[in-house]
């Protein structure tokens, strides 16, 4: 099942500096980077709650606007690349949209999450401790679906001589801002001793978390 949301920013800021010297110079385009604050998440004290890995998939990025002088502008490249949170590098190597240079309007980018096995299209590790026995538990939180976020602009500049980036950072903090202590104290913990929480185990909380990944959105062009 597709969904369409607004390309979630948990907190932070999607920057695009967008860069192409020609149509078909491969050169340049957008290229996107990912990463997760890695901050603890504090319900009593320091060490609760905290994120130390994690991944994204996806399968297609568009790109569209309208030229400052007229026309438009169309963009899409399709193929799985999986990008790691901590590192912020991908695999392949290499993902980006080729665009000419110029000054554009109602900017719009999507990006398309990879959804066609049972595998989850991002996933975030880490750890919680459990006041109830005082044991650090590993936590993993998987999501799986072909999500399709956007973002949007009314203007943007795309320059001649720099290359292009799309930042966007991740926050768990919001994700799991309305889950509660008791919440998570309770959360059950599988036969590996890890807490899982996704659409078939600790299903309440993922409810809770993947509601936070909807409300907790800002997009803003640079």
């Amino acid at each position: 099942m597709k969904y369409t949301k607004n390309l979630i920013m948990m907190s932070a800021i999607i920057g695009l500096l967008i860069s192409c010297q020609s149509e078909d110079n491969d050169s340049n385009g957008v290229e996107l980077l990912f990463s997760i604050n890695e901050d603890i998440v504090n319900y009593r004290s320091p060490g609760d709650l905290q994120f130390t890995d994690g991944f994204i998939t996806i399968i297609e990025v568009e790109f569209s606007a309208d030229k400052a002088g007229g026309g438009s502008v169309n963009k899409e490249k399709s193929g799985m690349v999986v990008y790691d949170f901590m590192s912020g590098q991908s695999t392949p190597t290499s993902n980006t949209i080729h665009i000419p240079a110029g000054d554009y309007k109602d900017v719009y980018l999507g990006i398309e999450l990879y959804d066609e096995n049972d595998k989850p299209s991002l996933a975030i590790e880490g750890t919680y401790e459990k006041q109830l026995d005082g044991k650090v538990y590993p936590l993993r939180f998987e999501f799986n679906s072909g999500e399709v976020f956007e973002a949007e602009a009314e203007s943007a500049t795309v320059p001649t001589d720099s290359p292009a980036i799309a930042k966007i950072k991740f926050d768990p903090h919001e994700w799991f801002a309305s889950v509660s202590f008791d919440e998570l104290e309770s959360a059950k913990v599988n036969g590996q001793g890890v807490i899982v929480i996704s659409e078939s185990s600790n299903e309440d909380i993922f409810d809770l978390v993947a509601d936070g990944l909807d409300l907790s959105t800002e997009a803003v062009f640079q």
